[in-house]
Formats: C-alpha cells, structure tokens, sequence
C-alpha cells in the first residue's frame, strides 16, 4: 500500500539522520542479500552523487563494490550483462560476474544500480519488472553461496512505473535543513575563500530563495551563479528554478561566446551568436528527449545540427582533422559531459549528456514556447494582412515536438507552465490561437523541409500522436479555458476529442499515455477538462 512516489505519502514518515551509519548497518546485515535497496529522491537531490561515494567510501578490504551507470549500458539487455558492462568499462578488460563473485569470497559483494528511471525512460514500460529481476538475481546468488547486496537508485516520480518486491527498504533523500544549509554554505565558503574576486555566501540570503536553496544541484548552480563577480545578482526575495535556470544559462553562453575565444567578437555579434548557442544547445536537448534517452552520440546530434542548421560547406585540408559541429556545440560547457569511446582508435566515438538532465529539460521548455511564440506573431500578421504577409510554416514546430510527449519528463511541464505564466495576456491569447490552427491542420500535413529528421524510426500514427498530444499539453498551459476549446473551430467537439484520444491511445507507448494522467487530471480537478461523453 506504499505511495512511494506520492509526495504526501512520504510526508507521513520520520524523517531520519546519519544516512553513512544507516547504509553501513544496512550493509552488513543478512537481509541485504536478499532484497535491493531502493534510494528514492527529486532529480538534483544526489542520488547519483551517493552511489559515487558509496562505491569510494567503502573499504576495499571488505567490500567489492561494482557500480553501475543505468543509463550508459544497454536498456534491453538482462542484469546480469548490464553488470558484465559496467565491469567491462570499469577493469577495460573481460571479466564475468561469476569470476568476480568466487575471487570476493571473503568479502561483501556490493552492486549500484544508478539511474532506474532512466532505464524505464528509455523503454518505456518494459522495465517495469526490473527490481523483480534483481532480487531473482540476488537469491540466486545468495543460493550459490555468493550473496550480494544491491542498491538501485531513482528518481521518485517515475517510482510508480516499476513494481517493488514486497518487503523491499526504501528510502528517500530529503531536501537540505535550515542547517545542512548553513553547513554547506560554510564549506563553500572555506573552500573559496582564496580565490581572487569571490564573493561570500550568507546562509540568510541564501535561504530566502526558498526551495532552491534546499534542493543541492539548485543551490550548487546558485553558489556556482553568485561566485561569478561579473555576474548580475539575483534580485528578490524569492527565485524560481525557471528563473534560475534561465539566468544561469544567460550567463554561462554569454561567457562561452565572448570570454573564451581567443578574439572575442563583436559587440554587435553578440547577440546573434548567443542566439544560436542556445538554438544548438536546444536541438542537442531535443535530440536526447525524442530518442528517449539522457545522452546523444556526436554521429547523431551532428546529423540534427545538419538538418536544422544546414550542411557544412567548410573545406579543411585531408591531413586536419577539425573539431566537428556537435563537440564545437557543446563541449565547452562545464554542465556537458563527454563520454569518450575508442577515442585512440581510427573511429572514435563520444557522446554527450548534461550533468544533469534538468538543463535539458529546460531548454526543451524553452524551446518549445519560444517557437510556439514565433508562430503565433507570424500568424496574427498573417491574420491582419494576409495579402502581405504568408501563412506561417510550422515545420520546425512540428518535427520537433513529434515525437513524445512533453509529459515525459515532469520537469519540463514545471517550467513551461512557468514561462508561459510569465507571458501577457494578449500574448497567451495569441499562443491560444496558434494552437488552435495547429490542431486544425494537425491530421493533414507532414514535415515538410524538416523530413530528414528522424531520431527515432518513422511511424505515421505515432508521429501524429505525439504532435496533437504536445498541442495539447502546451495549449492547456496557456489557457484557463476548458481543454474542449481546444478543438479546431466548426468541428462536433466531443467527436473530434474522442477520434484524438483513440489516436493517442494507438500511437503513444503506455508510459507515455501515463504521463499525460496527471496534467490531465489537474484540468478535470479546475473545471477545465474534456466532456464526459469524450
């Protein structure tokens, strides 16, 4: 009966300290081999961060501990493969679970399974059963006179998705105390203090941003923000992830651009380049979004750029091999990780992923309205003149957002929502009114110049699934009236929803008609949802 993802549910229980002593104990006790250990919490909360330190912290001398990245081995193999990996990549030679369990005999064998909601992301509703397997796994190692202990981390809203064994401990990590803040600040502070130009952190100012400086990803990009003295301060009693995120990012490509290059540019370059940092940085977001996973490859985002930015016509000499497109993008940001493969082989290979996904989550939230905007201008002059100005191409709109729903990742919802309450009146009603000529063509018009991008294989029904869902979910962000209003004008509305959602139900993936649940519920909840009969 456990609502592990319900935040009200998790408010009911003791809240507890000493989190080292608590897994040391939970560590040498028998109970441990025969059930994983599920580590819950929000994304920046440090799941990952504690499965590092975990896997450093223990000693060598009476744990063997195999840490595994989720996210960096393959989805759809089994368990016992995805430990083989994370031990390829570790050792860089082969070696098989079996070899390593007998050569542990006489220590504890530890497995950290890092990033579980990243696995049922990218399949879908496959993995559901995953802790089922890993605590087959345990008891038959435990059969085998090899016990092992296992620690799976998640974020907790997808939780739900996945079905845990009875009698399985989980625990969820909190946000920072009054306290732990003040202690962290101090730290910084310690740590810093000899750097030219820094400026100190006061825990009282601090604590006045609210969440944001519980939450320890948010309030490391505030104290990583506030060190910077050329940076504009953050004003206001209160600041909100959107607004944080946004001013951070200002921030950092406003330093790419101009303060790293050996000949900075112009002051009347400036705002086109930042502009199209930004574009590239949102496509590399988008393509990790719509291939369901947290990372893209450089062969792959460098095929996104070429379609939305055009092909290349640079010609380097046969004997220089220069940077690609994809790694000029984004490697120089410190929140940009670059996994290298083979990289002394003829055919290296890198991919790409934010330290954490909430940068990427971000700018697809941004993206989205800022080209939801650029086609609602586009469409009120063609409204008011038609003979002037052209009906407006949503190609680049569409091919976008074809390909899942933006409910897939809650945070992205959070800052849509937010950005587009920062909008004004009229401009939410012309946002209202692109979407509402977007759903009249929704069924009838293919990518047009935008058709070779294709991040996941191509599929009529699906295609246009996720298009009229996103439609949808970004038209229910900027209105307060009923979702029915949604539907494109001289139509039987309770018809055209019900043919919509028979749609959605045969062209999106379960997870995916899941996530859309809560959105929809919360516009039943305001009196703004469909008519019962739809």
């Amino acid at each position: 009966a456990a609502a592990l993802s319900q935040e009200s549910w998790w408010a009911a229980r003791p809240v507890q300290e000493g989190l080292d002593r608590f897994l040391a104990a939970y560590l040498s006790h028998p109970d441990a081999a025969r059930r994983p250990l599920v580590v819950l919490g929000h994304p920046g909360a440090g799941k990952s961060l504690l499965s590092e330190i975990l896997a450093a912290r223990l000693p060598s001398e009476r744990y063997t501990v195999v840490p595994v990245q989720l996210r960096r081995v393959n989805a759809d193999d089994r368990l016992l493969s995805q430990i083989e990996s994370a031990l390829r990549d570790i050792l860089k030679q082969q070696m098989t679970w079996g070899e390593l369990a007998d050569e542990s005999e006489a220590l504890t064998r530890v497995v950290i399974l890092d990033g579980l909601d990243e696995l049922i992301q990218a399949t879908g509703t496959t993995q559901s059963s995953y802790l089922t397997d890993v605590t087959r796994f345990q008891q038959e190692e435990l059969a085998l006179g090899r016990p092992v202990a296992v620690v799976v981390t998640s974020r907790t809203i997808v939780v739900d998705r996945a079905r845990v064994p009875d009698g399985s401990l989980v625990i969820k990590l909190e946000d920072f105390s009054d306290e732990q803040v003040a202690t962290w600040t101090a730290a910084w502070n310690r740590a810093n203090l000899a750097t030219s130009g820094f400026r100190r952190l006061v825990t009282t100012t601090v604590l006045r941003h609210g969440e944001v400086a519980r939450q320890p990803l948010l309030l490391t990009l505030l104290a990583i923000y506030h060190a910077d003295p050329a940076a504009r301060r953050l004003s206001g009693d209160s600041v909100s992830p959107t607004t944080l995120y946004q001013t951070l990012l200002d921030n950092f490509i406003l330093r790419q651009v101009a303060d790293k290059p050996d000949r900075p540019p112009a002051p009347e370059q400036l705002p086109r380049l930042l502009s199209e940092l930004r574009w590239r940085l949102s496509i590399a977001a988008l393509g990790m979004f719509n291939r369901q996973r947290q990372h893209v490859s450089e062969t792959d985002l460098e095929r996104d750029l070429d379609v939305f930015l055009g092909r290349r016509d640079d010609q380097v000499p046969e004997f220089e091999s220069p940077s690609g497109r994809a790694h000029q993008t984004v490697a120089g940001f410190f929140f940009v990780h670059v996994s290298r493969v083979d990289e002394q082989s003829d055919n290296p290979r890198r991919t790409y992923e934010f330290l954490h996904a909430t940068f990427g989550e971000f700018l697809i939230a941004e993206r989205a309205l800022l080209l939801l905007d650029s086609y609602a201008r586009r469409l009120a002059d063609h409204r008011a003149d038609p003979a002037y100005h052209e009906a407006p191409d949503d190609s680049l709109l569409r091919a976008l957002l074809s390909y899942q729903p933006l409910t897939q990742r809650k945070p992205i919802i959070e800052f849509a929502a937010d950005l587009a309450a920062q909008r004004t009146h009229q401009e939410r009603e012309n946002l209202l009114i692109a979407v509402r000529t977007l759903m009249a063509a929704a069924r009838t018009r293919a990518f047009g110049r935008y058709h070779r991008y294709e991040p996941a294989p191509p599929d009529v029904v699906a295609v246009c699934a996720a298009w009229t869902a996103n439609l949808v979910i970004l038209g229910s962000l900027v209105t307060a009236e009923q979702l029915a209003s949604l539907a494109p004008p001289d139509t039987d509305r309770v018809s055209w929803w019900s043919a919509t959602i028979r749609l959605w139900r045969a062209g999106l993936a379960e997870e995916a008609l899941e996530s859309m649940e809560p959105l929809w519920n919360q516009s039943q909840s305001q009196g703004r949802g469909l008519p019962p009969a739809a």
